[in-house]
């Protein structure tokens, strides 16, 4: 795959929000090393999934039965949550007001969480369901957070600026797990050397597999796997120490997906690569774009292995997207 160079006013966008927590020390772990010599990668066909009327959307999140949801700009602007299934595309989920939402996760019960705005411009994570609509969490994980995931279990994890002694004075976020009963737990940082690097955990799985964003001590954002064995670890990159990565979804296989970037420096240009990559026991892996796209990005994955997320062309006008293993 060719990469192409993008101007660096993208890089905050594409590695979402700094964050904050309490510190920990990373282990290594050998089998999802990205240093790791990678296996071949696997065979995958890419659809587009649509949008709900303008020239956006973006893919964050699917099951095992292959409802999908995510993020699409309207015709008349604004950005809602959308639940999609195969047989009947895509429905608006409506939001908290403020004319702005994104669904970030789906569970086998058909149970959603995301954010929306408020009126007031605060940002509330949310649950939704068919029979209750939004439900908002602010009571559970704190105002101007996000819920990222849900697991069959409803385990939420997300992202919170909910106040501890470290980082009281951080207006970032911490990555946090939260039970069905309103259980509250911080996972900690892979850096030690800034009180507010930070993190978000944005999937968990049935086997309490916990991946997300976080900050390491070269102030670097990379892809993190946390278990309550292992604490917090870092899942490289697919060009090496220097890059940057996200990690978005772990199915119950412990396949992960997100995206890896780089910042590329040559003569007259600087720019990023963007691409959607996948980590299994193999290594690390580059999933590829939409025929004439510029990069992309993985959200979500399914036992399956289906994979969701977007392929971005000029103007970053993004393109929901769905990739379906070869097998």
């Amino acid at each position: 795959m060719t990469k192409t160079l993008l101007t660096p006013t993208v890089l905050s966008a594409l590695l979402g929000a700094l964050a904050c927590s309490e510190p920990t020390s990373p282990q290594a772990d050998q089998r999802l090393r990205a240093d790791l010599a990678a296996a071949a990668t696997p065979s995958y066909t890419i659809s587009d999934l649509g949008n709900l009327g303008g020239a956006s959307a973006n893919a964050r999140a699917i099951n095992n039965a292959g409802q999908v949801v995510g993020a699409s700009v309207t015709a008349s602007g604004e950005r809602r949550p959308f639940f999609w299934t195969p047989a009947g595309g895509m429905q608006d989920l409506g939001t908290f007001g403020g004319g702005f939402g994104e669904a970030l996760g789906i569970n086998d019960l058909d149970q959603v969480v995301g954010k929306s705005n408020l009126p007031d411009g605060s940002i509330h994570a949310f649950l939704w369901t068919a029979q209750q609509g939004l439900t908002d969490l602010v009571s559970v994980v704190g105002d101007n957070s996000e819920a990222l995931g849900i697991n069959n279990r409803q385990q939420i994890v997300g992202g919170s600026n909910f106040s501890t002694q470290a980082n009281q004075f951080c207006g970032f976020t911490i990555p946090f797990l939260s039970g069905p009963h309103g259980e509250f737990q911080n996972l900690g940082q892979l850096g030690t050397t800034d009180p507010c690097g930070g993190a978000f955990a944005r999937a968990t799985n049935e086997k309490d597999v916990v991946v997300g964003l976080a900050e390491n001590d070269a102030f670097l954002f990379r892809a993190f796997r946390w278990t309550a064995e292992s604490g917090i670890v870092d899942l490289g990159t697919l060009t090496g120490p220097d890059g940057f990565s996200d990690a978005s979804a772990v199915n119950a296989r412990g396949q992960i997906v997100g995206q890896s970037t780089a910042i590329v420096t040559a003569p007259n240009a600087i720019g990023l690569t963007i691409d959607a990559a996948l980590w299994d026991d193999n290594g690390i892996h580059d999933l590829g774009t939409l025929p004439g796209s510029l990069g992309s990005r993985a959200f979500g994955i399914n036992s399956g292995g289906q994979i969701v997320g977007l392929s971005f062309g000029p103007g970053l006008n993004n393109r929901a997207v769905l990739w379906t293993p070869n097998e």
